[in-house]
């Protein structure tokens, strides 16, 4: 996967900061969480897994619901700007196999239906459409300012800088096994 995360991001903390400052602007669209700790549902065989920790979980809130999004709570995962996507698209499809424990007074078990590689602009060809059949996209800001997640080159969610949000149910991801 040649791919590279975009932005001027010279660090993972840097991309994080302004992924952050976005989503604090937009209190009323979601409920964020940082460095989400879990455990893996099922462990591959063969391959020692540390347990997981994702980056930051989206809890999308009334009017990202009434727009359209169907899918839960949302999974991102944030790298620096100018590498190859593939080990965070690797990092992506694990946390898919996970369960995460947010604390809200009590220890709820989440479990992720998509997660987006933030600051990756859309992906095509066999590797977009491998990401979307896995509802793995992409997270990043575009040329008005609006973070946009995206899934197999269709728009699953913009938030726009005035604090409004589009939001669709995607139709991939709904096949397993044999095609």
């Amino acid at each position: 996967m040649s791919e590279l995360t975009v932005g001027n991001y010279a660090i993972e903390a840097d991309a994080c900061k302004a992924f952050d400052q976005f989503v604090e602007q937009v209190p009323h669209l979601f409920g964020a969480y940082a460095e989400v700790e879990g455990y893996y549902l099922n462990r591959r065989v063969g391959v020692a897994l540390s347990e997981p920790r994702i980056d930051r979980i989206l809890i999308p809130k009334g009017p990202v619901v009434e727009a359209g999004w169907t899918h839960g709570p949302i999974g991102v995962e944030i790298k620096k700007s100018g590498i190859k996507a593939g080990r965070a698209v690797s990092q992506s499809l694990d946390y898919l196999n996970a369960a995460f424990r947010i604390e809200a007074g009590f220890r709820p078990r989440l479990i992720l239906e998509s997660c987006f590689i933030f600051p990756l602009d859309s992906t095509s060809g066999m590797a977009g459409s491998i990401m979307a059949q896995h509802r793995v996209g992409c997270a990043h800001f575009n040329h008005r300012g609006s973070l946009v997640f995206t899934v197999g080159g269709m728009r699953a969610i913009e938030v726009y800088s005035s604090g409004n949000v589009f939001a669709r149910e995607l139709p991939m991801g709904r096949k397993a096994g044999s095609r």
